[in-house]
């Protein structure tokens, strides 16, 4: 890093040629910065940790994973964060300026939660709607807007329709086409969660609905691309 003290002085403002190499550092790439929105109880605190569990466990990435702490409780608003980079990451903030943000939680998507989000960034949205009812419901330009239907394939699969946390991520994994993370590192982390074997069974069936049930502007629909997946199989 490189700090200039700048004012009128001709000699304020050092070059980087002045500047010894021990002291320039420079950021050698970005990290992926992935916020999530949900309510206390879906799951999102786990989701988080689990994914930069995985990104770590492949070798190749650094990453942190984190809530915001004190709003957990039951219902309210609590946010997710997960950043996943190539280099050591020395940020322990809350992330303002994203890569992707997740709606866990689809009452708490609107303008102002979106703020911060990148022109050709993603927006994951759990909802039965479609994106294009998204993008007109919320007024929202610019985007990459994707919906998966993860109160439902939480509910069928797991029992309980607010721990859909996961399977937004397993959809997230697929949107990406595994650039990100690859869905089988996911479905081993899920093995290592501290649940009953019936529930972690549970959860790696929603993560495997999600991943084929998302949907985006002008993709193909779920079930014309489940056909597809059981065809070549």
């Amino acid at each position: 890093y490189h700090l200039d003290v700048r004012d009128s002085r001709e000699d304020a403002l050092l070059s980087k040629d002045q500047v010894d190499e021990v002291f320039y550092q420079p950021v050698k790439k970005k990290s992926i910065d992935i916020r999530m929105f949900a309510r206390g109880g879906e799951g999102i605190k786990t989701a988080s940790k689990i994914f930069a569990a995985a990104a770590i466990e492949t070798g190749d990435k650094y990453a942190q994973g984190f809530s915001v702490y004190g709003a957990e409780r039951s219902g309210a608003p609590t946010q997710g964060y997960v950043r996943l980079g190539d280099d050591v990451i020395n940020e322990r903030s809350p992330i303002e300026y994203s890569d992707i943000d997740i709606f866990v939680n689809p009452g708490l998507l609107d303008s102002d939660a979106i703020k911060g989000l990148k022109e050709d960034g993603i927006i994951m949205v759990n909802s039965h709607l479609s994106p294009e009812e998204i993008r007109k419901r919320h007024r929202i330009k610019g985007h990459r807007i994707y919906t998966v239907d993860g109160y439902k394939i939480a509910g069928e699969e797991i029992g309980d329709s607010r721990r859909n946390g996961i399977s937004m991520l397993a959809a997230l994994m697929a949107v990406t086409n595994g650039e990100i993370l690859g869905i089988d590192v996911l479905m081993e982390d899920i093995d290592k969660l501290h649940f009953g074997k019936e529930m972690i069974e549970a959860n790696k069936r929603a993560a495997a609905r999600a991943y084929y049930e998302w949907r985006g502007e002008g993709e193909t629909k779920p079930a014309a691309k489940a056909e597809k997946v059981k065809a070549k199989n």
